[in-house]
Formats: structure tokens, C-alpha cells, sequence
């Protein structure tokens, strides 16, 4: 991220002396214009496409590179553009115009490709129809389909099939499944096809079919190793109960213990405190008798 700052402010400074930038994004995208400025995780940027100026802002995480090409550089490569599209038209076919569909795709001049491709198009629907049959709006679809145009490959498979609805490629094409000699969309497949296992005795596991016996030995078979999991697990609880129990009567131990030594210290407090009073008792004692005279101190 830091680097891709650090272009975009490049790429600002020189978009004031004739430069365009190229902007590739992770999608494979690359977008033609000049980086105006930075607005939190957005570029903005400045598309021109003719007399339209336009400001699109992408996001900067989305960018993948950031390329500056001069607009001379630029400007020629268009004027080759213009003269590779000189070329399609003169021959005005459709390999012409394929080819220059190709040409500005791999010189990154994205939005020249789809109106070549268009005019490649329209020439292979007139040879398709010239030709007729369900192969070749097949082949057309097929073809659709690599240019990444679903919709009219999905047009031309289905054109395909009004002329014959066992045309096989596009059956395949679109997903259909054949079940007993009739093609079939996928979830009809699905459905149909589970009703005839059933009915065949097969049983479904996981998603696959098996006979009865199989799908017997895979219940046994999940059956022991549930079992072998119950049984560590029980065998798990049954340490962790142990564990338990020795705590509690570790922790019982230490309570009796501590309640024992707690009884000595008092039993021997008490004696302390016994001794404290005798002691007290006869020190009265002897001084009632000191000041009633009865007894006198002898010095030694």
C-alpha cells in the first residue's frame, strides 16, 4: 500500500504534463485516464472517452498496479488501433474483426474490444444461417462463450435446440443430463433420477448410490466407529471423573489437615491462656497476703 501511494502521488504530478494513467485492477480490468487525487480508499480518476469526461472513483485496495504511459505513446498506439480497424474493414469479416478483438485486448484498449467482437458477431450469424442446422448455432454459442458473451451463447445454444432438441453439445452445454433416452435440466435430472435408484432398491449416502447390502456395511461400518468414538469419549469422561474425585479428596485431605492443625493451635492457646491465669491468680494471692503483713519478702 505504501508503494501504490507513493505511484499515485507520482502519477498526479505528471497528469499535468501529459501523461495517462493506466490503471490494472485485481480483476484484470485496466482503466485509461488520469489519476486526479486520493479521497480516503478511493482514486478518483479522470475517463475521458471522446468529447465525455467523466470522474469514476475505484477502490485502492482493488488496484493491483498503477502504469504511466505518455499520451504520445498512447496516441500511437490508438493510431494503430485505427489502422488495424482500417484493415477489418476493408476485409469485413469475420476473422478481420476478430482479430482486431484480440489485438486491442492484448494492448489493453478494453473498450475497443466489444464493438469488434459485435461486428465479428453479427458476420457469424449471417454464416450460421447460411449454413444452418444445429451445429452451427452451437458453434456460435461456443464461440459466445469465449469471448465471455453468456447471454448469446445462451441465445444461440437454445436456437440450437428448437431446431433439434436432442442436439447433444448444447444439451451438455447447459447443463442437461440424459435419463432413459430423454435429456433433462439438472434438478429434473436430480429428482428422476433419485426416484428410479429408489425404485431400483439403491440407497443414497452422501450423495452417492449404493445397493442395499453396501449401504448396510457403510451404516456397520459408521456404526463401529461411532461406537469406538462413544467408547473413547466415555473412556475420556470416565479419567476426567477420576481426576475429579482424587481432587476433591486431595482438597478433603488438606481441609482435615488444616482443620487439625487449627484444633492443636487452640487447644494450645487455651493451655497458654490456663498457665496466664494461674499465674495471675497467684501473684493476687501473694499480694493480699504481702499488705495484710502475713508474709514479708526476704532479701537474699
Amino acid at each position: 500500500m505504501p508503494r501504490l501511494l507513493l505511484a499515485t502521488g507520482l502519477l498526479i504530478a505528471f497528469a499535468q504534463v501529459g501523461w495517462t494513467d493506466v490503471i490494472v485492477m485485481r480483476d484484470g480490468r485496466r482503466i485509461e485516464g488520469k489519476v486526479l487525487r486520493r479521497d480516503g480508499a478511493r482514486l478518483i480518476v479522470l475517463v475521458e472517452k471522446a468529447t465525455l469526461k467523466a470522474e469514476i472513483s475505484v477502490e485502492a485496495a482493488d488496484v493491483v498496479a498503477i502504469e504511466k504511459q505518455s499520451q504520445t505513446s498512447y496516441e500511437a498506439l490508438l493510431e494503430r488501433f485505427r489502422e488495424q480497424e482500417a484493415v477489418a474493414a476493408k476485409s469485413d469479416d469475420a476473422g478481420g474483426w476478430e482479430v482486431l478483438a484480440q489485438w486491442s485486448k492484448d494492448h489493453g484498449l478494453e473498450e475497443q474490444v466489444a464493438p469488434a467482437i459485435a461486428r465479428a458477431l453479427a458476420h457469424r450469424v449471417i454464416a450460421a444461417e447460411a449454413r444452418g442446422g444445429p451445429a452451427s448455432w452451437s458453434a456460435l454459442a461456443a464461440w459466445c462463450a469465449s469471448w465471455r458473451r453468456a447471454d448469446d451463447a445462451l441465445k444461440f445454444h437454445l436456437r440450437a435446440l428448437a431446431e433439434d432438441p436432442e442436439h447433444a453439445p448444447s444439451r451438455v452445454a447447459l447443463g442437461h443430463r440424459q435419463l432413459d433416452g430423454h435429456w433433462l435440466e439438472p434438478a429434473a435430472w436430480a429428482a428422476a433420477n433419485a426416484e428410479k435408484m429408489r425404485l431400483a432398491g439403491y440407497v443414497e449416502v452422501d450423495g452417492a448410490w449404493h445397493t442395499a447390502e453396501a449401504a448396510r456395511a457403510i451404516a456397520a461400518l459408521r456404526d463401529q466407529s461411532l461406537k469406538r468414538e462413544v467408547e473413547a469419549l466415555r473412556a475420556a469422561v470416565d479419567q476426567m471423573a477420576a481426576l475429579q474425585r482424587q481432587q476433591a479428596a486431595d482438597v478433603a485431605r488438606f481441609l482435615a489437615d488444616a482443620a487439625a492443625a487449627q484444633q492443636q493451635q487452640a487447644a494450645e492457646l487455651a493451655r497458654l491462656n490456663a498457665l496466664l491465669a494461674e499465674g495471675n491468680r497467684e501473684r493476687d494471692l501473694l499480694w493480699r497476703e504481702l499488705r495484710a503483713g502475713r508474709c514479708r519478702c526476704v532479701a537474699k
